[in-house]
């Protein structure tokens, strides 16, 4: 009787109740064959109820899917910590001036989604965060030698509005291969 008291004022981690919506289907992959979802990892994960395809090449993590990606940011957090790391978050938006300064505007073609405010200045929704990281360290005052090493990271989400994303395809009989 003491036990099962016990037992109940205890918080498990369950399945239960948690949204996560599974795709079951009478095809033979559970996909339909328009090419939808290429890679079979993604149909795994859409019909476990793991993440949902909004649009090509945008998906939702769903409360499993996010759960995962959280472990795992916890896993590269811990092993950062110990080599000295610091994690930063910078802004999503980056000044397209930085980006016009490196030559990267350019090269980067259509592939990055360009932003104009309400006074028509130009920003990049990030790809990567090289220029603003480059102009973080050079516009910080005190910075020396003394300060360096200095490791700086972050885990943010990337945008690229690429022709066709890399994705999963089996090819070379059977064998599953990177394009």
């Amino acid at each position: 009787m003491k036990l099962t008291h016990a037992l109940r004022r205890l918080h498990f981690h369950t399945v239960d109740g948690i949204f996560q919506p599974l795709i079951i289907h009478g095809s033979k992959d559970g996909f339909a064959k328009d090419g939808n979802l290429s890679c079979t990892s993604q149909k795994l994960m859409v019909s476990q109820g793991l993440i949902h395809q909004s649009q090509n090449g945008l998906f939702c993590l769903l409360p499993l899917g996010l759960r995962v990606v959280e472990k795992l940011i916890k896993i590269v957090d811990s092993y950062m910590e110990k080599l000295g790391a610091q994690k930063i978050m910078v802004p999503s938006l980056t000044d397209g001036n930085l980006w016009k300064k490196t030559g990267r505007l350019e090269t980067a073609g259509q592939e990055i989604f360009k932003v104009l405010d309400r006074h028509e200045k130009m920003f990049v929704l990030a790809p990567t965060h090289e220029e603003s990281l480059a102009n973080l360290l050079a516009t910080v005052p005190a910075l020396s030698h003394r300060n360096l090493p200095l490791r700086l990271y972050q885990i943010t989400n990337k945008y690229r509005d690429e022709m066709r994303p890399s994705v999963c395809s089996e090819r070379n009989n059977g064998r599953r291969a990177l394009s």
